[in-house]
Order: structure tokens, then C-alpha cells, then sequence
């Protein structure tokens, strides 16, 4: 019983942290929001992103990951239930792709 209750406590907590969830692109800076949490970094504090994978109980999801130039800065998730516009897209699109550059060259 208490594991049904906590999956449903859980289910509703994930619904309404979808529902709610946002991101926001100003002049220099990203935001993304969420019911326990925001997270905001700067334009030129992005070193570049990162596709992470993760498998649940409930399939898997896929998000991307801003990294930060600096160590001590913490990094900012972007979840892909989210539907996009071709301004948000246009700015991704130019952010370094860290996981095409960790790839190494064939040899000749």
C-alpha cells in the first residue's frame, strides 16, 4: 500500500512539475524554472552543452545539459518535453556541442 501511495505521490508531484516547469531566454541570460528550483546562467558563462540519457521506471527521457565555463558554477538542466520555437533553437544551435567535440578523428 505504501508503495502504491508513493507512486502516485510521486506521479502527481512529476505532472505538476511539467505543467509549471519553464524556460526563459532574455537578452543574456537563460533561466529555467521549476516548483523547487531555479536556475539562471549568464550567455557568456556557457561553455557548452551536453545530451545526458537516463532510464527510469518510466522509460527514458533525454535532456540537455549547459555547462558552465567556470568549476564553481553549477550547471543547468533543460528537460525535451518541452515544445520549442525556432528562436530557442536558433540560440541552442550556436552553443558548442561538447559531446561532437569529445569524439576523436579517425585516422588516416
Amino acid at each position: 500500500m505504501f508503495g502504491s501511495v508513493s507512486l502516485m505521490i510521486g506521479g502527481v508531484v512529476f505532472a505538476a512539475s511539467a505543467f509549471t516547469s519553464k524556460v526563459i531566454l532574455s537578452d543574456n541570460t537563460i533561466e529555467v524554472r521549476g516548483i523547487f528550483y531555479r536556475n539562471r546562467m549568464l550567455f557568456s558563462e556557457i561553455r557548452g552543452r551536453r545530451e545526458t540519457v537516463k532510464k527510469s521506471l518510466t522509460g527514458i527521457s533525454s535532456s540537455w545539459k549547459l555547462e558552465p565555463r567556470e568549476d564553481t558554477a553549477h550547471a543547468i538542466d533543460i528537460n525535451n518535453f518541452f515544445t520549442y520555437d525556432d528562436v530557442f533553437y536558433t540560440w541552442f544551435n550556436q552553443i558548442p556541442d561538447l559531446d561532437a567535440e569529445d569524439v576523436p578523428e579517425p585516422c588516416a
